[in-house]
């Protein structure tokens, strides 16, 4: 691995060490468009985080915050071809790890593949690796909704999270079964259990939300909704320097959200539901 404070040029080959968290997804929009949204910060706050400092050019230093979490990301930039290949030193709390993330062109669509690697093994490594491939895959299909839909609008955020311990297979029955789902987040409706399924739910305040399946993840579960012009992801994320969250995150790119902020009551009320149901 590439040390921090090093230089590099955009074609230079590196060698990917360590346990590695690797993702790909295909996305209906040329690379041009797929590059203006990591490296143009108006565009990285309109899908990924709530603010972003830094230019994505060889030798900057750029930074990355998430308002609602009090995490942030700090990276150097390594290599920086525009349209093709972005390669980072990316800090975690065990030390730095590498993230290349590189677009091809196919037929009229892009193909983004995200590696990151330096992750070492045993436990204290183990749930932050988990974390963190988990919210990139998440991460990667936010990205590919936002840019084939909403690409010029502004994003609209609710998320409220509530610590407490979970079972990986408890989580799964309340975020994707029907039965569990009305325990604490509907009145009524369906969800499917694959990618692209339909998504019909009446939510505890009486809201629909109708959509499909965008991706899951061991731990987390991203529906469209299409009644906002958004997504909704049920969270839930360990660490040793996060502690142990569940929760939800609302994003939307209405013209107008201005009635989206009402909702985070309700989300307080749902959450703390599915908190005493996996308690």
């Amino acid at each position: 691995m590439s040390k921090r404070g090093s230089v590099m040029s955009n074609d230079t080959q590196v060698r990917h060490e360590g346990r590695a968290i690797e993702d790909e997804i295909r996305i209906a929009a040329p690379p041009e468009i797929i590059w203006q949204a990591w490296a143009d910060p108006s565009k990285v706050v309109s899908w990924f985080v709530d603010r972003a400092e830094g230019r994505m050019e060889i030798g900057e230093t750029v930074r990355w915050f998430w308002d609602s979490t009090d995490e942030g990301m700090t990276h150097q930039v390594l290599a920086a071809d525009p349209q093709r290949r972005l390669l980072l030193a990316l800090d975690v709390p065990q030390g730095a790890t590498l993230l290349e993330i590189t677009i091809e062109q196919d037929h009229g669509h892009s193909v983004l593949r995200l590696v990151q690697s330096g992750f070492g093994h045993g436990a204290e490594w183990d749930e932050q690796y988990d974390g963190m491939a988990s919210g990139w895959m998440i991460a990667l299909a936010i990205l590919k909704h936002f840019v084939e839909r909403y690409f010029d609008r502004k994003r609209t955020e609710v998320m409220v999270l509530e610590e407490t311990r979970f079972d990986q297979e408890a989580l799964q029955g309340l975020q994707r079964t029907d039965e569990g789902l009305g325990r604490w987040l509907s009145r009524s409706g369906s969800v499917g259990t694959a990618v692209g399924d339909p998504v019909r739910l009446v939510l505890a305040d009486g809201r629909t939300l109708t959509g499909t399946v965008l991706r899951q993840t061991p731990f987390e579960t991203l529906w469209s909704w299409d009644e906002i012009d958004g997504v909704i992801e049920l969270k839930a994320f360990r660490g040793p320097h996060w502690g142990s969250h569940v929760g939800i995150r609302v994003m939307s790119w209405l013209e107008d959200a201005g009635d989206l902020m009402d909702l985070e009551d309700v989300l307080g009320k749902v959450v703390d539901k599915l908190a005493s149901n996996l308690a």
